[in-house]
């Protein structure tokens, strides 16, 4: 989860102007009905994807393609609330989208944040409009992403298992969205002394202490998962290819780091 959130921020490819059609969807938690737990952390994601052409180039003029983005959250009653929330920087102004490809966008609600949500049904919607602000070879129109709803509620007094991975999940997403890795190993530390052998959790906290710069620590942990997964499923015809590929990248990042003069 950690990694899937911040590689997507990476896409950058060489522009190529096109006049064609784009989408967004949103999502909270990562679902279109999702769930937020009050002092739990939360984050929400756009995505814009083709629906027509072979490419288009999101540019603005003045600013990065991420300001024609606008999240709005209303409370059941229809009134927009005001969160101020938090918009995760991307590299680079300008990005291509492609028909294989997205661009993606976040923004990070903190714990204290969704303590002060009272709970009940909220909904998200979010617009993206460049009509008067693109560049001279951006894409212009607009696209909405319909309504996400969630629910906010207290925190689980006696959580499952599953509770406390997700918990641990959200949280240390959000940390590592801010860069703060070691406060989000920290986090999935803390989570695997309650569920020890969580296959989940050890796969984040792989990729959150490859984040840290702790490599083999992360190798260590990619292949514990792996071992686990091979012991649990002795007979699986769909190998762990998210662990796998995790797993491959910090040993080139290793490699790597062995071959520098």
């Amino acid at each position: 989860m950690v990694r899937q959130l911040l590689w997507t921020l990476t896409l950058a490819l060489p522009l190529w102007p096109q006049a064609t059609s784009v989408s967004v969807s949103a999502d909270v938690n990562g679902r279109t009905e999702a769930a937020v737990w009050q002092g739990v952390p939360a984050v929400i994601s756009a995505s814009l994807f083709l629906t027509e052409g072979s490419a288009a180039t999101l540019a603005l003029r003045d600013s990065a393609w991420t300001t024609a983005l606008h999240p709005v959250i209303y409370a059941s009653d229809g009134q927009a609330i005001d969160l101020a929330l938090r918009l995760i920087e991307t590299p680079g102004s300008t990005v291509q989208l492609r028909p294989a490809g997205r661009a993606r966008a976040f923004w990070v609600l903190s714990g204290e944040q969704t303590a002060a949500l009272p709970p009940g049904d909220y909904s998200l919607q979010l617009g993206f409009d460049t009509r008067e602000i693109s560049s001279d070879d951006g894409w212009q129109g607009t696209a909405d992403s319909g309504s996400v709803s969630f629910t906010v509620a207290p925190e689980p007094s006696s959580p499952s298992e599953d509770d406390v991975v997700t918990k641990a999940r959200f949280t240390a997403a959000y940390h590592a969205l801010l860069g703060e890795w070691p406060t989000a190993v920290t986090t999935l530390e803390d989570a695997l002394l309650q569920v020890p052998e969580q296959l989940t959790l050890l796969g984040d906290l792989a990729e959150s202490l490859e984040g840290a710069g702790r490599l083999d620590d992360a190798l260590a942990r990619a292949n514990e998962a792996l071992a686990l997964f091979a012991i649990r499923n002795p007979d699986s015809d769909h190998p762990a290819f998210d662990l796998i590929r995790t797993r491959n990248r910090i040993r080139a990042r290793i490699v790597a780091t062995q071959v520098q003069p």
